[in-house]
């Protein structure tokens, strides 16, 4: 008889089989014992093809990892959103609580006195002579107030009579 190509593998595979039992076990020339009737399946399986009969876990719900999401977006919403949002209601606040008189720093690191305001803009002194005029986006901080330098000095004119006293 010829020879399969791949018939030197078949003691490798026999090997590795647990032994067969049953009617028509040992002899080549007997068929295949019949399976009894699994809806289509082979003997010692399910229909999905979970191995040895054993009920398969429900599968998984497309909302078990949706709560990955939402920690991941609580997170973002607390470390990141918020925050930054807090800062630029602070900056617009600075920014429209700026007044003639008023000193101030740029971004760019001039300081200059407020001597006028627009809606957009406005004209820094810088020296005598010297005025600029720089978007009121540029402002970094205010670096002393009218109205601050005005209450610092009244309470530096009580606390001399208070302690005089």
């Amino acid at each position: 008889m010829h020879e399969a190509p791949f018939d030197f593998l078949l003691p490798a595979l026999q090997q590795d089989l647990p032994p067969a039992t049953g009617p028509g076990s040992g002899s080549p020339g007997e068929p295949p014992p019949a399976a009894a009737p699994s809806g289509g399946a082979a003997a010692g399986t399910q229909a999905d093809g979970a191995p040895g009969g054993a009920p398969n876990p429900d599968p998984p719900s497309p909302f078990s990892s949706l709560w990955i999401f939402g920690v991941l977006f609580l997170f973002m919403w607390l470390f990141v959103i918020r925050p930054e949002r807090k800062r630029q209601k602070e900056r617009a606040a600075m920014l429209g609580a700026i007044q003639k008189g008023d000193q101030v720093v740029t971004t760019g690191g001039i300081h200059g006195t407020v001597a006028r305001l627009d809606d957009q803009t406005l004209t820094l002194k810088v020296d005598d002579q010297v005025r600029l005029k720089v978007d009121r986006n540029a402002i970094a901080r205010i670096a002393s107030s009218k109205e601050k330098g005005s209450e610092a000095g009244a309470a530096k004119e009580k606390a001399p009579a208070a302690a005089a006293s």
